[in-house]
């Protein structure tokens, strides 16, 4: 997997070509991750990527408007005075717009082709509760079973709330515990409890995927993402 650091575009060589063919070349392993069903992480640094370059065309943009402008004509019919900036763009700072502006089109185009990939695993899978439903499930387990799989992979869950001066958002953090041979959850949520010596049933979902996927790259992230939005929506 090639990596792209976030400060690409404006770090090092400052040159159109060198630049775009470092984004092309990690663009094209992207592409080949998308085609094997493998999400991520790139699917993240994908939105990052897109955001640094808004950001930075947004601070950019603000700055130059805070410069000193000189007034250049007056329209005496309209009422209206036009000014220019008295400090233009340098050439440094004309080559980064130009990598900019051929390479925010290009990271839209994989972040709809990987949402599109997202949302068509996600119509895929089916997140049901098993059990007696806890009154507590800000933790618990997670089951999920891959495809046809005979057996279901199990991990612990615990959601989180991150503060930002925004807003707040909500996160998961999961472990892997182990497996079940059986695909059978009648009993499994007593199974936790008598391993775990637990007195009180704890929250169990299960998340079943139709078809087979990559369980690191797309499987999992995909499962705590629908679990928080469902738990959310339940609160």
């Amino acid at each position: 997997m090639i990596k792209l650091e976030y400060n690409w575009f404006a770090d090092g060589i400052i040159d159109f070509e060198y630049k775009k063919y470092l984004l092309l070349a990690y663009l094209k392993s992207v592409g080949k991750n998308f085609i094997s069903n493998k999400l991520y992480p790139d699917l993240g640094d994908l939105v990052k990527h897109y955001n640094n370059l808004a950001e930075f065309l947004k601070n950019k943009n603000a700055a130059s408007e805070s410069f000193p402008k000189e007034l250049k004509s007056l329209d005496f019919e309209n009422f209206i005075l036009n000014y220019q900036r008295t400090l233009q763009d340098d050439r440094l700072m004309d080559d980064i717009l130009k990598i900019v502006d051929f390479s925010m089109p290009a990271f839209k185009k994989y972040l709809e082709e990987g949402r599109e990939i997202y949302d068509w695993i996600e119509s895929r899978m089916l997140l049901r509760q098993v059990g007696i439903v806890s009154l507590q499930q800000q933790y618990g387990y997670m089951l999920i079973r891959n495809g046809d799989e005979n057996e279901s992979k199990v991990y612990t869950y615990s959601l989180t709330i991150f503060q930002s001066p925004e807003e707040n958002y909500r996160g998961i953090t999961t472990n892997y515990i182990t497996s079940l041979s059986s695909i059978n959850y009648h009993n499994v949520q007593t199974t936790i409890m008598k391993h775990h010596q637990l007195l009180v049933p704890p929250a169990v979902f299960a998340i079943e995927s139709e078809l087979h996927f990559p369980v690191d790259e797309t499987l999992l992230p995909i499962a705590k993402r629908t679990l928080v939005r469902y738990l959310s929506a339940h609160e």
